[in-house]
């Protein structure tokens, strides 16, 4: 009977945990790691990574981040200027967009649903043809 033997690779050879290979996207070099976790060669190609996925978020939300901001600052200034009560043309005209709410809160009772933007609520008053809405501040403070 033939014995089969093990490919077993010389010491020097063999994975040392240490050696990675840079997860910046534009090295991707090989270098040996001070920590099992450090994942790029130098700091500021963690930085410059970072950035880049951070850019990417940014670039696939910008849209619907600007309408959101957009309609917070269309509510706090109606806030601030004293009209808390509002009717739908009034704040289409200014250009809100009804569409888009950071968050959705349940009102006390369990029935009405006020839709958020950021600190600003909008509750509906009333629901005739004109469609009312009272203009609510989260926090209670006046924010800038």
């Amino acid at each position: 009977m033939q014995k089969e033997f093990l490919n077993v690779q010389n010491v020097d050879n063999q994975m040392d945990p240490y050696k990675k290979n840079c997860k910046y996207r534009y090295c991707n070099r090989e270098f040996v790691a001070k920590r099992l976790n450090q994942l790029y060669c130098n700091y500021d190609h963690k930085k410059k990574e970072n950035n880049c996925k951070a850019k990417e978020i940014r670039d696939k939300t910008k849209d619907i981040d600007f309408i959101i901001r957009r309609n917070r600052r269309i509510l706090k200034d109606f806030f601030y200027s004293g009209k808390t009560e509002v009717n739908y043309n009034d704040l289409e005209l200014q250009g809100f967009n009804h569409k888009y709410s950071t968050h959705i809160e349940k009102e006390s009772d369990g029935n009405a649903r006020i839709p958020y933007y950021y600190e600003y609520g909008l509750v509906l008053i009333n629901s005739d043809i004109w469609r009312q809405f009272k203009i609510i501040n989260k926090n209670g403070k006046f924010n800038i």
